[in-house]
């Protein structure tokens, strides 16, 4: 059907083409077969490119065109927390595919983050800070690879959240683009979805300060910060909740005031228990940074148990350390996802 619509379309071009050669008086003109393929292929092409495009019915021609928008769509909608525009280009000349970052809508719930672009996980990667609220400035990279080398790779866009100062980082979101399937040999625009990463090798981090005075019985916990701490869908509500326990029995309960939508909030709170020297040894901590909504909803976000075998060995020295009357310093602690939330016990 199409190659029919096609074939009548261009025998009505080689139509006008002989009957205004036969007003103006040169002969008559034989199109040879490369030129009508031509024709035929820029019909395609040209009738192909009216409709929008959106991932999931990609056809490699509908990308040649130059300056077209494509849209690279999440899967799931309840996954996707942002949007970035790209620019795709290669200059031939100097072997460059040029990556430009035009516009980023992030609804992570971070304060501060980096896009991280790279076609290889194991060789350069190309990186550009960004605060969400602030005025966003046009980011440029340069790959140096050669064409038939980039029409094998896959350009992959990172979203991750920057910890302490820049000491580590957390995956947020991902995205990535074969390349073969956009052909960026002409300047080609893209909206990318980004997809949530469930990174759960940490839950943020807790900055802390334990400190046991045996002959008050009194043992002090002071919770001073935390960074990066996060719920894939907006900023969290957070109080700190700490429990004393021995033998799997409750002795005490201890919460902080909560702060309301921040990935890093500030309490410098003190906390205290009553706790006999003869049993402190024998003694629980655990501590949970818990988020609540305005419905007043509450799931814990990330925890951390003092004088638990299973903790790491880090903890276990801290609190070592502390019912043991040496004087410690604020240090912070990994705060470990749990898969069934207990904060409303």
């Amino acid at each position: 059907m199409h190659a029919q619509m096609l074939h009548r379309r261009l025998s009505l071009i080689s139509d006008t083409i002989v009957k205004k050669a036969s007003i103006s008086g040169p002969p008559e003109r034989k199109f040879s077969q490369h030129e009508q393929d031509c024709a035929m292929h820029f019909l395609h092409r040209r009738k192909s490119s009216d409709s929008t495009v959106v991932f999931g019915s990609i056809q490699p021609d509908l990308y040649r065109r130059r300056g077209s928008i494509i849209n690279v769509r999440s899967v799931k909608e309840k996954t996707r927390i942002g949007r970035i525009q790209l620019k795709l280009s290669y200059d031939f000349s100097k072997s460059d595919l040029m990556v430009s970052l035009l516009e980023v809508s992030i609804k992570a719930p971070v304060e501060e983050c980096q896009f991280v672009f790279s076609l290889d996980p194991t060789q350069r990667k190309e990186s550009c800070r960004i605060i969400p609220g602030r005025i966003f400035h046009k980011e440029c990279f340069k790959f140096p690879i050669t064409y038939d080398e980039l029409m094998e790779k896959t350009l992959s866009v990172e979203l991750t959240s920057i910890r302490n100062n820049g000491s580590s980082i957390m995956r947020y979101g991902k995205a990535d683009l074969t390349l073969s399937t956009f052909r960026p040999a002409d300047e080609v625009l893209i909206w990318v979805d980004l997809e949530f990463i469930n990174d759960v090798a940490s839950s943020g981090e807790l900055n802390l300060r334990l400190q046991y005075l045996s002959s008050a019985h009194r043992l002090s916990l002071m919770i001073h910060q935390a960074t990066n701490i996060t719920r894939p869908e907006g900023l969290p509500n957070t109080y700190v909740r700490a429990v004393l326990s021995r033998r799997e029995k409750i002795l005490k309960k201890r919460k902080t005031s909560k702060k309301s939508s921040t990935c890093s909030p500030v309490w410098n709170e003190v906390l205290t228990f009553n706790a006999d020297p003869k049993s402190i040894s024998s003694c629980q901590l655990e501590i949970r940074v818990v988020d609540c909504d305005r419905f007043g909803n509450k799931r814990t976000l990330g925890r951390v148990v003092f004088g638990d075998e299973s903790s790491p060995n880090s903890v276990n020295k801290l609190w070592r350390d502390s019912i043991d009357g040496r004087e410690t310093l604020p240090q912070w602690v990994s705060l470990i996802p749990i898969a069934i939330d207990a904060s409303k016990k």
